[in-house]
């Protein structure tokens, strides 16, 4: 019985720790994924604005973005800035994942689009991504889609817990 007993204890203790480790590694991978999404946009703002001309020029050769490209010019690094902001707080981060990924996938879907119809012009992205080739683009786009829809999901597997501050953004966004 006490042998038993030592071995249903054994059992459990090993079942927690599973559930402790897989807890902290999807924890983990949140927020990693999370740190990537916010490093990407503040990088890409910053550029953006640190090369204020050359974006705006940039930016009205763009197709179908041409009329609104002044607008463009200072919504979009303030968007990315927004969304960074979002993805940090733990209360936000759901909502903010959500807007990045619906952004990165629009972005994505204009890149499709140039590359069929305008492939010899230039990209406004910011920093080092102005380098990449439109299939560049693409596949980077598309891997941060995947992160950001793999975030997505293990924070809907992800419980809070009992008297976390976040239960309330848990319960309204359940």
């Amino acid at each position: 019985m006490v042998i038993t007993l030592i071995f249903k204890n054994q059992i459990t203790m090993s079942l927690v720790q599973t559930k402790i480790k897989r807890l902290f590694n999807r924890s983990a991978l949140i927020e990693i994924i999370s740190v990537l999404y916010i490093s990407m946009f503040i990088y890409t703002a910053l550029s953006k604005w640190s090369d204020y001309d050359m974006t705006r020029e940039q930016m009205a050769l763009m197709p179908l973005i041409t009329p609104v490209a002044h607008i463009i010019v200072w919504l979009l690094p303030s968007t990315e800035i927004a969304l960074s902001l979002l993805i940090f707080f733990t209360r936000t981060k759901k909502i903010g994942l959500y807007a990045a990924v619906t952004l990165i996938t629009l972005f994505t879907l204009y890149i499709a689009y140039m590359m069929i119809y305008y492939p010899t012009l230039p990209c406004s992205c910011g920093g080092f991504l102005n380098a990449l080739s439109w299939t560049g683009h693409l596949i980077f786009n598309s891997v941060y889609i995947v992160l950001g829809v793999i975030a997505l999901v293990l924070l809907k597997k992800e419980r809070p817990s009992a008297g976390n501050a976040d239960n309330l953004s848990y319960a309204i966004s359940h």
